[in-house]
């Protein structure tokens, strides 16, 4: 049952790539606007379609290294257990960066069009969730340390 599920996975995971693929494709253009003009101009459209390209392009970049390390596993190949081992690198700027930039590009677009909401909070809330969690991942790594 498990091999089935796996094969499901790695399987449907080759629409998921299209379908970012096409998202890309269509969002292209308004990406590139996104980052031509002045932040303060920035129109709330703006940061949606900013957190939309950059949602799907963080899904097929963590998607694509997924599909490989899992294929690698399932016909048991001798790379399959270095990328698994290093997948959380791979997760680090696919989906926790390019993941948090697509969530505050909609939360963003959100802050822009309701004047009771500042984006000045929003800014500190955003680098207070960053620190938060950079501190628990220090905390976690010095927990690991050998002790003399």
């Amino acid at each position: 049952m498990y091999d089935l599920m796996q094969a499901l996975s790695i399987g449907l995971t080759l629409p998921l790539l299209f379908f970012c693929v096409l998202v890309l494709k269509h969002y292209h253009g308004t990406f590139q606007h996104v980052f031509t003009f002045e932040w303060k101009q920035a129109r709330p459209r703006d940061w949606i379609a900013a957190g939309i390209f950059i949602g799907a392009l963080g899904e097929l970049l963590d998607g694509g290294y997924w599909l490989l390390a899992w294929t690698a596993d399932f016909y048991a190949l001798p790379i399959a257990a270095s990328l698994m081992k290093w997948g959380v690198v791979a997760n680090l700027p696919f989906r926790e960066g390019m993941g948090f930039l697509w969530a505050y590009g909609h939360i963003r677009a959100d802050y822009e069009q309701q004047p009771r909401l500042n984006v000045r909070s929003l800014n500190v809330v955003t680098i207070t969730a960053i620190t938060a969690g950079l501190m628990a991942a220090f905390f976690m790594a010095l927990t690991r340390l050998p002790l003399p």
